[in-house]
């Protein structure tokens, strides 16, 4: 029989442990992870011919910190080498929760991102849940359009320029040009993406808004290419 490990990351409070009994159940241990007093809590379920085991990650918001929650969840996923992150986010407060996102996609570990609470629809309540002001979540429910928005604000923030320290990366490997080039490519790319998801996903509420944006976005993604392909060209020449 096969064994996969699963690691369940994300910030506190965002429903890692309901996951973790919806799909374990009873299977379920509870102890400390080494040396500290945190709780380790696992559990495993079988599928197929396959033993998953699964393993929640203390809730953390980043790998900055040094705090050790933030040391437990960093040391497990270099040095266990799970087979996936399921990385859970709370769908009401999507900018908060993305910043751990980017630094596990920057950790090149496999992953796999689950948007919770997408379901409360009562304002109150959902504030009162995720520990908010009313005020704030109704701007957040204003601003974004359903699950259209929220997922097109999602692509945004997965693609547009890269944290402070791998933009540092860049400029020590290459040089300041790059390094800048990096982060005006990448915020404008992001930008193309998560407005054409967000046209088109909205197209029948307004057409011709929707088929302006859309054209204008193809048109600033081939000036892209052309540009690229300028730069590569000179490149060359000057190579």
């Amino acid at each position: 029989m096969r064994n996969i490990k699963i690691a369940i990351a994300g910030n506190p409070n965002v429903g890692k442990t309901t996951l973790l009994n919806a799909l374990t159940g009873s299977r379920q241990r509870v102890g400390n992870w080494p040396g500290v007093t945190v709780d380790r809590i696992e559990g495993s379920y079988k599928h197929d011919d396959v033993e998953v085991d699964v393993t929640d990650l203390p809730g953390i918001y980043s790998f900055t910190a040094f705090s050790i929650d933030e040391s437990i969840a960093r040391k497990y996923i270099l040095k266990e080498h799970p087979d996936l992150i399921v990385n859970i986010l709370d769908a009401t407060n999507l900018e908060r929760n993305l910043f751990l996102t980017t630094q596990l996609l920057e950790m090149k570990v496999p992953m796999i991102v689950a948007l919770n609470m997408t379901d409360l629809s009562n304002t109150e309540e959902a504030a009162e849940e995720i520990e908010i002001e009313t005020g704030t979540l109704a701007a957040i429910q204003e601003h974004f359009n359903g699950k259209v928005g929220a997922y097109a604000y999602l692509l945004f923030i997965l693609i547009y320029a890269p944290c402070v320290a791998a933009i540092a990366a860049i400029y020590r490997e290459t040089n300041l040009r790059w390094a800048m080039f990096s982060t005006v490519y990448l915020s404008i790319l992001a930008w193309v993406v998560s407005t054409l998801f967000y046209q088109i996903g909205t197209f029948t509420d307004n057409p011709a808004g929707s088929a302006m944006w859309i054209s204008i976005a193809i048109g600033t993604l081939g000036l892209i290419y052309v540009s690229l392909k300028f730069m590569s060209r000179r490149m060359v020449v000057s190579a």
